[in-house]
């Protein structure tokens, strides 16, 4: 990540950037929130330009042909708009919800949305798009983690330790029975 320092590598799965830069948003002084950041690339909100399709809520995905963020790999929109103890991020481009308006803003960045664009918002508007405590929560144990370096361990990987252990200690086992 360019934006870390020490620099931070980056998984290539959308999810890990999308949890990454959602704590740079969320707890990085460098990024300023009036800059309306990408959630993918982190860039300020005119630079990249996202457009929806779809329906209905079940079906709506980024229309990839139609964007300009040079971060974007296509991702499974409904799971990225959950937030889970292992995906914490729920940042992905939503459609701004008042009637008068058709811009798509990145969702941690709808309340900086509506107070420029939309002043005098009920407090209702503002509390239904708010992040959630244990997002923020779950975000912050990544943003202060983010320098230890944490390997995830396929089943395959496991599998394979497991043996070498195994033989391992028949070897040991072997040299002190002669």
């Amino acid at each position: 990540c360019a934006h870390c320092s020490p620099p931070v590598k980056l998984s290539s799965r959308i999810p890990d950037i999308l949890n990454h830069n959602a704590t740079h948003i969320l707890f990085d002084p460098a990024i300023k929130a009036q800059d309306q950041p990408c959630g993918l690339c982190l860039r300020p909100a005119p630079q990249c330009r996202f457009v929806l399709k779809g329906s209905s809520p079940a079906d709506i995905q980024v229309d990839g042909r139609k964007l300009n963020c040079p971060g974007y790999s296509r991702f499974s929109y409904q799971t990225a708009s959950v937030s889970e103890t292992r995906n914490p991020s729920s940042n992905v481009p939503v459609l701004c919800p008042t009637s008068s308006c058709s811009a798509v803003i990145w969702k941690y960045m709808l309340h900086r949305h509506f107070k420029e664009c939309h002043p005098g918002l009920p407090q209702s508007v503002y509390d239904a798009h708010a992040i959630s405590a244990m997002e923020k929560e779950l975000l912050k144990v990544l943003w202060d983690n983010r320098h230890t370096k944490t390997q995830r361990k396929s089943k395959k990987s496991k599998q394979k330790k497991g043996i070498e252990q195994d033989a391992s200690e028949r070897y040991k086992t072997s040299w002190a029975l002669r």
